[in-house]
């Protein structure tokens, strides 16, 4: 699944998946912190992941793309959206210690 979006991207190779992220917009930032600021941290986060995968290679069993979405996020193991996170962390410039789980 490829999303429209502006900015840069950058492609990444997580546990032999092919996942593209990029930058997200600042009405987005704006949302992610209002999330933060009203103790949401999951959800703040789940925007910004979903904000910033452009695409996957993650499918299913019948060989369907799996949408980028919070349910997707949230049926993967910790350990692999973990690395996704700070490769999106990272790729955009912030503080790791400001996101936590």
């Amino acid at each position: 699944m490829t999303k429209s979006y502006l900015g840069r991207t950058k492609e990444v190779i997580i546990d032999d998946e092919k996942i593209t992220i990029g930058t997200y917009t600042h009405s987005t930032q704006l949302k992610i912190s209002d999330l933060t600021n009203e103790g949401k941290v999951g959800e703040s986060i789940d925007l910004f992941l979903v904000n910033t995968i452009k695409s996957w290679t993650l499918v299913d069993e019948a060989g369907v793309i799996f949408p980028i979405t919070a349910e997707t996020l949230a049926s993967l193991s910790g350990p692999f959206v973990d690395k996704i996170t700070k490769e999106c962390v990272a790729f955009n410039g912030l503080n790791p210690s400001e996101v936590k789980n």
